[in-house]
């Protein structure tokens, strides 16, 4: 998995943090990626990309220009959202809302309450749903309540029964069939298997 990470601070949340649920106020010194590259077009030369984007493929990781950071924390933010507080989110939106909402959904949702919490910016907000509910029957049926014994495509059925939500067809129309992609690919094996196919 990729990930950005600020180098002056800790891969592990403080308890404050985590009461919190966003990230550290601090303001890191710099930003090191390893994985994906991160590059604002308008704020790099293509020069300055080609580099950043060499330093990644040999070395895996680059360090974020000062000024080009800069740019990019005057653009963004960022929150994050643990399990706990998603499902959290996901019975409270269904119980206040009903609204059935997927874990990533859940994380959306999260930020935009942190978002309006940090800045008391209170105007209409929209939360993009990213995924069925019922891609994640197990969480769901967690955080509602639900049962969650069974096959996945039992907990579907179950999920609908409880929320009078139907099961998406695409979803549903997969009992049944073979399945056909079984393999498991460890992390180190990945390109290699990537780039076999």
């Amino acid at each position: 998995m990729s990930s950005i990470t600020p180098s002056n601070t800790s891969s592990t949340n403080t308890a404050q943090e985590e009461e919190n649920h966003n990230v550290s106020k601090e303001e890191p010194e710099e930003l090191v990626v390893q994985g994906y590259c991160v590059v604002m077009a308008s704020a790099i030369t293509n020069k300055g990309a080609e580099h950043l984007i060499n330093k990644l493929n040999k070395e895996g990781s680059y360090t974020v220009p000062a000024d080009l950071l800069e740019k990019i924390q005057a653009e963004f933010t960022a929150y994050y959202c643990d399990d706990a507080r998603a499902e959290e989110i996901m019975g409270r939106v269904y119980k206040e809302k009903g609204y059935l909402c997927d874990p990533h959904t859940a994380s959306g949702w999260a930020a935009a309450e942190d978002y309006v919490k940090e800045t008391g910016d209170n105007r209409a907000m929209v939360v993009l749903s990213t995924a069925s509910p019922y891609k994640f029957p197990v969480a769901v049926l967690t955080a509602i309540g639900g049962d969650t014994s069974g096959t996945e495509f039992e907990q579907m059925a179950r999920l609908s029964a409880l929320t009078s939500v139907p099961v998406p067809k695409n979803l549903a129309n997969l009992e049944g069939k073979e399945e056909k992609h079984t393999g498991v690919i460890e992390k180190d094996a990945m390109l290699e298997y990537v780039l076999s196919l």
